[in-house]
């Protein structure tokens, strides 16, 4: 969801840095429920993913270069 969230109002987002962080906390995620690791001091599966997402989506954005924005698009994110 924050993938989806910030990379709607995020100029710098980029489609590469959306799919691998997706995929990527997707695949943690899965492996850590199905697997029954337990996370130190009660700290849910889900909450690493989202780190690793978050960490993912900003790194990988800020490291590629995003395609130019049509003007209309450009101007309502302005907005």
């Amino acid at each position: 969801m924050p993938t989806v969230a910030i990379g709607f109002n995020w100029k710098r987002a980029t489609a590469l840095a959306a799919n691998v962080a997706i995929i990527s906390s997707l695949a943690l995620n899965f492996f850590i429920e199905i697997r029954g690791i337990e996370v130190p001091h009660g700290i849910h599966g889900g909450a690493i993913s989202l780190l690793l997402s978050l960490t993912l989506f900003f790194g990988i954005s800020l490291l590629t270069k995003p395609k130019p924005l049509p003007e209309e698009i450009d101007a309502i994110m302005d907005v």
